[in-house]
């Protein structure tokens, strides 16, 4: 790959920038960023937006001008391979320790609440490794609004392991640039590309996500795939690359009874192997043009698919007869039928009644939205670990979203306690019978809220929830 021209960085600067500022502007259009970007993140986090986009024009510039491999290649690998599996390791292992020290069954996740703050975290998806984020951005005095950073899992999690998945995480970034001009002057543009992308997700992926994170094996078996040792031979590294995806599979299906969430998983799989095609030698392209051209198909399909769930929902206009809820309590969580806020939203986009409600359109906290009635079930059950409390007594109170709401104690290990509530029965379903899409989601993440404020009016200072939902099933 020859270096970079001043004019192609200043230009991919420039759609980086632009595709920012839509990103930032609050418009319709910069949901559809934040969707196609996530999909190489595999996260709905305007943040991983965000990094995908700094990521590309750091790659960019570095790849300015450069002439030369020279040592340093073979080092810097070297120096990224040691952080990649330094800060995942220590990833999983504080999942392991957090999930252990709660009682936690290993396939199911939780909330974590502290007051108003809440991170969410399990085996397949582990928020442990933003603490150290956390606590940087502790030290420095500097909290980014509107992001969640893990810092709830700060007095779960040992100084030193934090500050050293820091420390991995920027050592991994100094690693990857310092290896990209020898990248680049030993592969062709594609699979420089695969280096760049799967070596700054991968590296993402220590802080949000961990080593089981469903994007993460495909982007692992890419990055080795463009460093693997001359001696390996394609074979050799395919039945490895086979074994590991095989294993995590296998894994997954075991824990959590059922697949992986099949976009995040076989998006940035079938983009690798797309990429890793197009970069081999001239001779070998037109026989490989065919997988290609399915490849590219796959991949276009899975993409209109996932978008059909998780933007459309978001983006079209909503249908006569919908209306929306802004859920309101008062301090003791006494609130009166008709406290409540409800407006039509028929014709209106989900994103645009969502901004007018002041609320995040991906995960709102307060506003509930019914564009039609939707059969499933009013009552939700969960696992309640209470960790710290402002009273003796823990009372939650109903509310107008959970008019019934009880505590009872589990037989389980770690003093779990369950808490059975039930919704208002003219409101949207707690959980929808159909394939749960954007909108559902969002209203399930708006009763889950309700559930945690009535929790903490009721005494609760601090707290763990695990929902009994799919992949949620086992008993602490």
């Amino acid at each position: 790959m020859r270096p970079l021209r001043l004019g192609a960085c200043l230009g991919v600067t420039a759609l980086a920038t632009g595709l920012l500022l839509v990103l930032k502007s609050g418009a319709e259009a910069g949901l559809a960023v934040q969707f196609l970007l996530g999909k190489l993140a595999y996260s709905t986090s305007d943040g991983a937006a965000v990094y995908v986009l700094a990521a590309l024009v750091a790659c960019v510039w570095r790849l300015h001008g450069t002439q030369y491999a020279g040592p340093v290649r073979g080092y810097a690998l070297m120096a990224l391979g040691s952080a990649l599996v330094l800060g995942h390791a220590l990833n999983l292992w504080l999942t392991l320790r957090y999930l252990s020290a709660m009682h936690i069954p290993l396939g199911n996740h939780v909330y974590h609440w502290t007051d108003s703050s809440y991170s969410f975290t399990g085996l397949f998806h582990s928020h442990l490794g933003k603490t150290g984020f956390a606590i940087v951005s502790a030290a420095i005095g500097w909290q980014p609004a509107g992001y969640d950073t893990g810092g709830v899992f700060l007095p779960w999690v040992p100084p030193w392991a934090a500050w050293l998945l820091a420390a991995s995480f920027v050592a991994g970034w100094v690693s990857l640039l310092a290896a990209l001009p020898g990248m680049a002057r030993r592969n062709s543009g594609p699979h420089v590309l695969v280096f760049a992308m799967a070596g700054a997700l991968a590296l993402r992926g220590m802080v949000d996500g961990g080593p089981l994170a469903s994007g993460l094996p495909p982007l692992f078996v890419a990055l080795a795939w463009v460093c693997r040792p001359v001696w390996m031979s394609g074979r050799a590294f395919l039945a490895c690359a086979m074994g590991v995806t095989g294993s995590y599979l296998a894994l997954w299906v075991t824990l959590v009874q059922g697949l992986p969430a099949l976009g995040d998983f076989l998006i940035p799989l079938l983009l690798m192997v797309w990429l890793v095609l197009a970069g081999q030698p001239r001779p070998w392209r037109r026989w490989m043009m065919p997988l290609r051209v399915l490849l590219v198909s796959l991949l276009a399909g899975l993409v209109a698919l996932d978008g059909s769930e998780n933007l459309l929902p978001l983006v079209s206009p909503l249908p006569p007869g919908c209306h929306a809820v802004r859920v309101l309590a008062d301090p003791f969580g006494k609130v009166a039928p008709g406290d409540d806020v409800d407006t039509t939203c028929a014709g209106k986009t989900a994103f645009a009644v969502y901004r007018e409600m002041g609320e995040d359109p991906r995960k709102p906290r307060h506003t509930l939205l019914t564009p039609s009635p939707v059969p499933g079930s009013h009552a939700l059950n969960t696992g309640l670990l209470i960790i710290d409390t402002r009273r003796d007594n823990v009372s939650p109170l109903p509310s107008a979203a959970w008019p019934q709401i009880a505590l009872a104690p589990l037989t389980g290990a770690g003093g779990w306690l369950s808490v059975s509530a039930r919704g208002n029965a003219n409101w949207p379903a707690v959980q929808t019978a159909e394939q749960p899409n954007a909108l559902s989601r969002n209203n399930y993440n708006v009763y889950l809220w309700e559930m945690a404020r009535l929790l903490q009016r009721g005494g609760l200072s601090e707290f763990v929830l695990m929902p009994r939902t799919q992949g949620n099933q086992a008993e602490p």
